[in-house]
């Protein structure tokens, strides 16, 4: 819509304006001071009342954030599968949110409850996970291609491509003993 987010990693601030008069951009409730720092970019999570925001620090985190006031914006639910490396860019497609978590690969999750995400997949782009960190590995993840297609480029190893597919283990049938 008209709402623009700002990640200031130097202020350890996020905040939201109002561009619906793009010549006059209006604050749109409170500043949100991250306790953690570095607060780098974000992406809204459909139902438009949660904001995913990455912090690009050693050890940093996805929060997510309700943002349905505005004037009081609240953490809904941290997550942070690997503390000794930090993350990049958030991209929310459909209920999965999508990372670069620079020495880790790509890491996806599943936000259709975003009080409650659950790591549902992970794509490891960089075997060096000694490096850690801030630094090396995987910059950037964009999922929203029309095919389907996932890009995640390495700074070290270079472009990946891949489907990610939720469904591809699902076993469907009746489990029974051998004894009958």
């Amino acid at each position: 819509g008209n709402i623009a987010h700002l990640n200031l990693i130097n202020a350890n601030r996020f905040r939201m304006l109002d561009l619906t008069v793009p010549s006059a951009p209006a604050n749109h409730g409170a500043n949100w001071n991250d306790p953690n720092g570095a607060p780098h970019a974000s992406w809204p999570v459909g139902d438009g009342a949660h904001i995913v925001m990455a912090e690009e620090n050693g050890g940093g985190h996805i929060k997510i954030l309700d943002v349905s006031n505005p004037s009081s914006i609240q953490i809904a639910s941290t997550i942070n599968p690997v503390p000794s490396a930090s993350m990049h860019n958030p991209h929310v497609e459909g209920t999965f949110l999508y990372c670069a978590w620079y020495a880790t690969g790509t890491r996806i999750f599943d936000v259709s409850t975003p009080t409650a995400p659950s790591e549902v997949g992970y794509l490891d782009t960089f075997p060096d996970h000694d490096a850690g960190g801030v630094g090396p590995g995987n910059w950037g993840t964009y999922p929203h291609l029309p095919s389907g297609t996932v890009a995640s480029n390495d700074g070290t190893y270079g472009l990946f491509l891949f489907k990610y597919e939720p469904d591809a283990a699902t076993l469907d049938g009746t489990v029974s003993s051998s004894a009958g």
